[in-house]
C-alpha cells in the first residue's frame, strides 16, 4: 500500500502556541497516514467531549476564584487560566488528526492569551484546512462551518473564500449546502461576488431544502417586502412532512398565517 504521509504537529511557535502542519515528523511526532487521518486514529468522540466537559468546569471553578480574589491578586489569578493546561492536551489530540479536537482549539483560540492577536490567523489556518480536508462527511461538520464562520474576520477574506470554495467542492449534500450558506454569509460584505455565487448555487441546488430559505433570506431586501409585490419564495413543510414552495400556489388565493409567542 502506497503511504502518503501527513502530518497534524501542534507547534508552540515563537511561544505562540500556534498549530501548524508539515510534511515530515516534527519534534518526536510521528506523521500518520491521510487513509489513518480520515479515520480519526485518536480518541473516540466521547473521550474528546469528556475533556472538554472538564474544561468548562475548571473554566467555571476559576471564574470563581478570581471573583472572590482580593483586587491585588486577581491579575496573577487570571494569568493562571486553565486555558494553559487544556491546550496543550487538545493539542496532542489534534497531532492524530481528530477532528473534534481541532475544532475546540479553532473555537478557542481567542481564550490562548499566549497566542498574539496577530498570530491568530496562523493558528486557524491549518486547524480549518485539515478540518475541511479530511472531517467533511462528519456529522457535526456544520460546527466547523459556523465556527470558520464566526473566526472569519480573524482571516483574509481570500483565505475564507478559499476555505468554503474547498468545502463545497470536497463535500455533498447537506455539508456542501451549509459551507455554501455559512460561505455566502461570511463573504458578503468582503467578497460578495464569490457570496453571490454560493447564494445561486444554493437557490439552484438545494431548493427542496430548508438552507433554501435561509439563502432567499439573505438576497431579499425590504423593498422587495411591499403592497404590490409577489412575495418572495420560500419552502415550507407540513407536520407530516411534506415539503412546499410558496410559488407553487401562483396563481392561487393564498393565506399566510403568521403567528409567535411571546
Amino acid at each position: 500500500m502506497k503511504r502518503t504521509t501527513f502530518l497534524t504537529a501542534a507547534l508552540l511557535m515563537g511561544g505562540t502556541g500556534a498549530f501548524a502542519f508539515a510534511s515530515a515528523s516534527v519534534g518526536g511526532v510521528e506523521p500518520v497516514s491521510t487513509q489513518e487521518s480520515a479515520q480519526e486514529v485518536a480518541p473516540a468522540k466521547d473521550e474528546v467531549e469528556a475533556l472538554a466537559s472538564e474544561y468548562d468546569k475548571a473554566v467555571t471553578a476559576h471564574k470563581k476564584l478570581v471573583k472572590e480574589a482580593k483586587r491585588t491578586e486577581r491579575k496573577a489569578i487570571r494569568d493562571q487560566h486553565p486555558i494553559k493546561d487544556y491546550w496543550p492536551k487538545f493539542q496532542k489530540l489534534g497531532q492524530a488528526n481528530n477532528g473534534l479536537a481541532l475544532l475546540w482549539l479553532a473555537d478557542h483560540v481567542k481564550d490562548n492569551r499566549s497566542i498574539k492577536r496577530a498570530d491568530r490567523a496562523k493558528t486557524l489556518k491549518p486547524l480549518y484546512a485539515a478540518l475541511i480536508k479530511h472531517h467533511g462527511d462528519k456529522a457535526w461538520f456544520g460546527d466547523a462551518l459556523n465556527s470558520l464562520s464566526k473566526n472569519a474576520k480573524m482571516l483574509e477574506a481570500t483565505d475564507v473564500a478559499q476555505f468554503y470554495k474547498n468545502a463545497a467542492t470536497g463535500t455533498k449534500g447537506d455539508a456542501k449546502g451549509l459551507a455554501l450558506f455559512y460561505g455566502a454569509k461570511a463573504l458578503m460584505k468582503d467578497d460578495p461576488e464569490t457570496a453571490n455565487g454560493f447564494l445561486d448555487t444554493l437557490l439552484k441546488e438545494y431548493r427542496d431544502d430548508h438552507v433554501y430559505t435561509k439563502a432567499q433570506k439573505m438576497r431579499v431586501k425590504a423593498s422587495d417586502v411591499v403592497v404590490g409585490k409577489a412575495a418572495p419564495d420560500f419552502l415550507g413543510e407540513t407536520k407530516d412532512g411534506f415539503k412546499f414552495h410558496l410559488e407553487d400556489y401562483k396563481g392561487k388565493v393564498t393565506v399566510l398565517d403568521f403567528y409567535g409567542f411571546w
